[in-house]
């Protein structure tokens, strides 16, 4: 099992120590060119004294020497520590940048022969496979979503179930794949624009690598566009009721924060804590769980595609105003201080809680989530764990720039020997396991986002914790 990585501000963490270490040797250069300053003093005044201290006198210069040397040294190796950093992070940026462009040119050019493959007779299906097969899956996973939409049709249904399952959860847990599905679902906006024949210079200037007017937002308020025009993907209202109120001990570590998320055997959604601050002030941790439901085909659960889809388009959605209303029935205001937690969609959701709520969220940890196209703000602490293998956090989307302390692993073991889950990589026991290894982790950047998290609550030894079920309300 590959060991814990540490990611921040979308740049490789492991540029932190380097950083470290220049600063280490930048102070002992100091100190050694300060000792060679002491010592040519001392050799002095040995070779006034004359006779035999001059041979002592001699051998002082030589360790001069050798200390003005190591400080020269040191001060070199310091400063190229200092450049190695600043080019590590400028090519981890420019081999991104350039990635990503060749995935929305890709995508692009696989929009623009699509409607001719529809026209041919190729079937959804076919049209999957073979955008899966081209650039290792670049803007497949939306075409799939988009034929999902038109699923009235029972033979379309069918192709792209035989598609899905002859890609397999053994290849969806590819690290490999995963990441080409990142930059898939970035890239669906210029599939979308190659679909309308939008030339390629004006993709170019109008997309995310240009003026950033049309991006993977645009794709999903179209799908929700399309949906709702066939009656899928549709958004009501949503209603919440309390199911349990109890008096718990705060929680300290990741591991601890993790294992209070709602998970689907436990009959809710969101769980509440409310306490008061050393001033008085109100203060809340929300915990969220995950999908409860696959269906396009919008019923009582809010936790369902609708709201993924809603959530990347940047409107709506009926899963975050159920944790809206969860928190104000707690007790939370307008401006009152808040950090969340949440799996799956839950991390989803607590990234747009951030983005979208008049709530003061101070910080939000996401767990397996498809949030990397929520534009959390800068002063919102952002603690991130995600899987390589875990595709259904990778349809999200490529991060791109953000802030986010990302702790990453691949979770399934070499010969992991694949069942009927879907999804291994995104369950949570897994991320427990993963939550457990960075609280044993010594990364700084790591554990100051975690300290922070453990000071919002500190002033409070217990809490009061109110668990809540959400449903959706036909208008």
């Amino acid at each position: 099992m590959a060991d814990l990585r540490v990611t921040s501000g979308s740049i490789a963490a492991e540029t932190a120590p380097m950083l470290e270490q220049a600063l280490r040797l930048q102070r002992a250069a100091g100190l050694l060119a300060e000792s060679g300053r002491g010592l040519h003093g001392t050799s002095g005044t040995l070779r006034a004294m004359g006779g035999a201290t001059a041979v002592a006198a001699n051998r002082i210069d030589e360790a001069r020497t050798r200390c003005t040397a190591a400080a020269e040294e040191a001060h070199r190796i310091a400063e190229a520590l200092r450049a190695a950093a600043g080019n590590y992070g400028s090519a981890e940026q420019g081999s991104s940048a350039a990635v990503t462009a060749l995935a929305a040119m890709l995508a692009g050019q696989l929009g623009r022969v699509a409607p001719f493959l529809l026209a041919l007779g190729a079937g959804p299906g076919r049209i999957a496979g073979l955008l899966a097969a081209v650039a290792a899956g670049h803007a497949a996973p939306w075409v799939l979503i988009a034929a999902a939409i038109t699923l009235s049709d029972p033979e379309r249904r069918r192709d792209v179930l035989a598609g899905l399952e002859a890609i397999g959860p053994k290849v969806l847990s590819d690290p490999s794949v995963v990441a080409a599905l990142r930059l898939a679902v970035q890239s669906s906006d210029d599939f979308l624009m190659g679909w309308a024949q939008v030339p390629g210079p004006v993709r170019q200037l109008v997309g995310e690598q240009g003026l950033g007017l049309v991006d993977a937002r645009d794709t999903a308020a179209w799908l929700l566009g399309v949906g709702g025009a066939v009656g899928l993907l549709r958004e009501t209202p949503v209603a919440v009721a309390q199911q349990r109120t109890q008096t718990v001990a705060p929680a300290r570590t990741i591991e601890e924060r993790v294992g209070r998320i709602p998970y689907e055997g436990d009959g809710n959604q969101i769980r509440v804590e409310r306490f008061v601050d050393a001033a008085g002030e109100p203060r809340f941790e929300v915990y969220i769980g995950p999908t409860l439901s696959a269906s396009l085909e919008t019923g009582d659960e809010p936790f369902d595609p609708a709201s993924i889809v809603s959530m990347i388009a940047g409107t709506d959605a009926g899963s975050l105003r159920a944790v809206e209303q969860a928190l104000a029935d707690a007790g939370a205001r307008p401006g009152d201080a808040v950090i969340a937690a949440g799996y799956s969609q839950g991390g989803q959701i607590a990234a747009a809680l951030a983005e979208q709520s008049d709530f003061d969220v101070r910080g939000i940890l996401t767990v397996g989530a498809p949030a990397a196209n929520i534009a959390v703000p800068e002063d919102t602490t952002w603690l991130a764990l995600q899987h390589d293998d875990d595709w259904l956090a990778g349809a999200g989307g490529e991060p791109g720039e953000h802030h986010a302390v990302m702790v990453e692993r691949t979770a399934l073991p070499e010969g992991f020997a694949f069942g009927g889950d879907a999804a291994p990589a995104h369950d949570l026991d897994r991320y427990a396991e993963t939550a457990a290894m960075a609280d044993r982790h010594d990364d700084a950047t790591l554990g100051a986002a975690v300290a922070e998290f453990e000071a919002f609550g500190a002033s409070a030894s217990s809490r009061e914790a109110v668990t809540y079920r959400a449903h959706r309300v036909e208008e």
